[in-house]
């Protein structure tokens, strides 16, 4: 199919590649794990600390860092830059889950 379905019952998402993680946050400590619970903060760091200047005390945040607004892996993935910590990307948020959610 080359075009997705159209019409009032078809509703569609785009998803772009990239690393999909949860950031969790406890008070001024905040990790981002991968879905195979590797801690990426230190590769994420510009993420990490967006995350923290919001002042959120206590959040689960799940979503996805994405170079390219468009869906091809392989474009996205500088390793250099990466590993050290210098890759600067968007953070595609799709659920968040606050201590204050729970009560």
């Amino acid at each position: 199919m080359r075009k997705p379905p159209t019409g009032p019952k078809w509703i569609h998402e785009i998803k772009y590649d990239g690393y999909r993680m949860q950031a969790r946050i406890d008070g001024r400590t905040i990790r981002l794990l991968t879905r195979k619970k590797l801690d990426w903060t230190e590769r994420f760091r510009s993420i990490a600390d967006a995350l923290q200047a919001l002042g959120l005390a206590s959040a689960l945040i799940d979503g996805r860092s994405s170079s390219r607004m468009q869906a091809d892996f392989e474009l996205q993935q500088p390793a250099a830059d990466l590993k050290a910590g210098r890759w600067t990307v968007p953070y595609f948020v799709f659920d968040i889950s606050t201590a204050k959610d729970s009560i």
